[in-house]
């Protein structure tokens, strides 16, 4: 059982490997995408969107208040 879902952070319901799945993908895609563009973009700013936007989105329905 993940960390999270056994100290009651997320719910037991949570598709943490998923989760894991696509957070990953995101992860390597900005990469890539940094590394594509030789570097013109900041990736400290791009993963502060990625959190605020899509990380908070899809951890919503799982998080344990």
């Amino acid at each position: 059982m993940p960390h999270a879902v056994r100290v009651g952070q997320l719910k037991r319901n949570t598709p943490v490997d998923a989760l894991a799945y696509v957070i990953t993908s995101q992860l390597y895609g900005m990469m890539t995408g940094w590394c594509m563009s030789d570097g013109e973009f900041n990736p400290a700013d791009w993963s502060k969107k990625f959190c605020d936007l899509q990380l908070n989105q899809m951890l919503r329905p799982y998080i344990i208040k």
